[in-house]
């Protein structure tokens, strides 16, 4: 997993959320340092989360700020096929 956000407090933030949920993830403030870390990055990264607008790029599909721990749990299995045991 990638997570792109160039607030510094909201990164921190969400990679602490994701962290407590168990994922692994590579974390980065800025498009140009997503792009880097997933260029070096041995393995595959089969989700990325990156803030909507972002200097110099911006992504399509995000949850809404602020989102609880909850709602980036749910969008996150959902992107990534996961059931979260209640199916």
């Amino acid at each position: 997993m990638l997570l792109v956000e160039d607030e510094p407090a909201i990164l921190k933030l969400g990679a602490t959320m994701l962290g407590k949920l168990g994922y692994m993830m590579l974390k980065a403030n800025t498009p140009g340092e997503a792009i880097r870390l997933a260029g070096e990055h041995v393995g595959e990264i089969n989700l990325l989360i990156t803030d909507v607008v972002m200097p110099k790029m911006n992504g399509r599909d995000s949850i809404q700020k602020p989102f609880s721990t909850r709602d980036l749990a749910i969008k996150v299995r959902d992107a990534l096929g996961e059931s979260d045991g209640s199916d």
